[in-house]
């Protein structure tokens, strides 16, 4: 079993058809237009054979944007590569489109962003397959930043008793060097886990 197609009402069915179509490769079939209900309707089909229906109804009803509404939450198409959502992301940026998010790793893992595309409806970029865990690799890079500061404060003790620097003097140094250096990979370990946005 398989799910066949998934389909949306718009307000501007032409518009929805060509955003896309711009931006996401799809191709149409012609319109549906039934007479007697006045729906019209185009499914559109994109590289992998998936389809979604865009719908327009004299009688739909307008809802307004709401991130975290109840129902279908966004549409998500895999690009294949980070280089290829940030590119995608800029250009829809620049079309004029909202940003809701990233590009960024999410808390599970994912390369992606949310955009708030045509009338509102949000639409993921993805890679597609999940990356080196984010928090894994933060870690790694704290724990690399500590490494260095650690070997450069022992260099500099050991240059220090070289050079005939010692006592007193020497911790002044050490501590002088010792508390912004790992300050700073506090507050990078910080800055970086604010930016993942776990589900």
């Amino acid at each position: 079993m398989k799910i066949d197609h998934i389909a949306i009402y718009v307000r501007d069915l032409e518009g929805a058809r060509d955003f896309f179509k711009t931006f996401f490769n799809a191709t149409s079939n012609e319109m549906y237009h039934n007479i007697t209900t006045g729906l019209k309707t185009y499914f559109l089909t994109f590289d992998n054979g998936t389809r979604l229906e865009i719908m327009e109804h004299p009688e739909m009803e307008y809802s307004e944007f709401k991130k975290f509404r109840q129902g279908y939450a966004h549409i998500a198409f895999s690009v294949g590569s980070k280089e290829k959502v940030d590119s995608l992301t800029n250009e829809l940026n620049e079309h004029g489109y909202r940003v809701i998010s990233g590009p960024r790793i999410t808390g599970d893992g994912f390369y992606e962003s949310c955009i708030q595309g045509f009338e509102d409806n949000l639409i993921e970029i993805t890679v597609g397959k999940p990356q080196i865990s984010s928090y894994f690799k933060i870690f790694c890079s704290f724990l690399l930043i500590v490494a260095i500061v650690t070997v450069a404060i022992v260099f500099l003790k050991n240059y220090l008793r070289l050079i005939g620097i010692v006592s007193i003097m020497s911790r002044i140094i050490l501590l002088i060097v010792s508390i912004p250096g790992y300050f700073f990979a506090w507050k990078w370990l910080s800055q970086n886990l604010k930016k993942i946005e776990g589900r």
